[in-house]
């Protein structure tokens, strides 16, 4: 759990950090507040190249992603060690998708993308098309702060 916020009804939101892409293959019959499923990890599927074919579009994303979080002016310290820290590159995309996607067609297409070069193209679209908003609207692109805010 990275973060949890009490709502005053009683309720919470929380955000949790995933470790690993899963295919759920039977999901237990709801007996709580929340689902339990017995599930199977996927891994992420690189270009026969290797990550290294993948590395110029990787740092694109990532000066992207910087120079968008300052045209919205939230180049928090947390924001930017989003991608500064990221342990991986398949990871770092994954935490810039997190922050800028907040659509849920578009947040579910990657999130179930195992082909880390086709991720990197959807997360690299979002990011170019989030800087285009602001470019042309003057304010924040949707998205742009980050969902636990």
């Amino acid at each position: 759990m990275v973060q949890a916020e009490r709502l005053p009804d009683g309720r919470y939101n929380i955000l949790l950090q995933g470790f690993a892409r899963v295919l759920i293959q039977e999901e237990q019959p709801p007996a709580r507040a929340y689902r339990v499923a017995r599930c199977r990890p996927l891994e992420d599927r690189l270009p026969p190249e290797g990550m290294e074919a993948l590395a110029p579009g990787l740092e694109a994303v990532k000066s992207a992603y910087l120079r968008l979080l300052k045209e919205v002016g939230r180049s928090d310290e947390r924001l930017v060690r989003l991608v500064t820290d990221a342990p991986t590159p398949a990871a770092l995309l994954d935490r810039v998708a997190s922050v800028v996607v907040v659509e849920s067609a578009g947040s579910q297409q990657i999130l179930e993308t195992l082909e880390v070069a086709r991720r990197l193209d959807l997360v690299a679209a979002a990011v170019s098309q989030a800087l285009l908003l602001v470019h042309r609207g003057g304010r924040a692109a949707p998205g742009a702060a980050p969902r636990w805010n």
